[in-house]
Parts: C-alpha cells; structure tokens; sequence
C-alpha cells in the first residue's frame, strides 16, 4: 500500500508505533487546562531519540538544551522561534531545528495553542532544559 500524498487529509496523521495516530485525537485526549501554558505527551522513547506532542498557548520562557538537538515540525498554529543571531517564522508544516547549546524560546503569534512534534536526539529526560537569562536576542525579538 503506497503512502498517502500531502495533499490528501490521511496526510496529517502521525505514525507512531504500530497503528497510526492522528495528531488531532492526541490533543483532544491531552487537552491544555484553562491555566496550562505549555502541555507535553511524550509519544516515543528510545535510546536515540524521544519524540513529544507538545502544545503552546502563549509562549515558553528562553532555555537551552546543552545535550539534546532538537527538529520541530508545526503542525498546527503560527508564531516566531527565536534564537541567540535570528528569529524564524513558523507555521503549518514548518520544520525547524534547534542544535544542542542554543538558547531559544517560541511566541505563539495565533489566537489558538500552536501544536507541534517535538523530535529529541539523544532521547530526551525532560532534564535538560536550563532556563537562561536570554540578554542577545535580535533585533525586533518579542
């Protein structure tokens, strides 16, 4: 059976293990609580790699990852990924990576929670997230 194109809907769904999930039933299941910022589910772990369905209401705070590298691919919102030299947009079908050791943060720039797929490596404890004092962001950074 071939793969489904990017242009059909069976396109957003997340394979994941043995059966596919769709993103949309993992957030629903995992909604963010009226105070919730920030919501995590972890979907994968292995020794090489850990994946997480993370949703953003507003914004996270600035913090480095000093041994994991990280690939973001939006799913669902807009908004801006900042960094120590640039500010990325992103949205819908993005993907962005994050190398070990770079401060950054995200701004939600949407009127809904920006969902995204989180992909770490090595795989990720949920330890190594050193928040920063962020004094080098570039010019127009929110």
């Amino acid at each position: 059976m071939a793969p489904p194109s990017a242009s059909s809907s069976a396109a957003r769904v997340l394979y994941i293990g043995p059966q596919p999930q769709r993103w949309e039933e993992i957030v629903r299941a995992n909604p963010l609580g009226p105070n919730d910022n920030i919501k995590g589910v972890q979907l994968l772990q292995q020794p090489a790699i850990s994946q997480f369905l993370v949703q953003i209401r507003d914004r996270e705070q600035p913090h480095v990852h000093r041994e994991h590298d990280a690939t973001i691919v939006m799913l669902s919102g807009r908004g801006r990924l900042v960094m120590k030299d640039r500010i990325l947009i992103a949205r819908d079908g993005d993907v962005l990576f994050i190398p070990r050791g770079m401060a950054h943060y995200y701004v939600n720039d949407g009127p809904e929670p920006t969902v995204v797929l989180a992909i770490f490596t090595p795989t990720y404890d949920g330890k190594d997230a050193e928040v920063v004092p962020f004094t080098e962001r570039p010019q127009g950074a929110p």
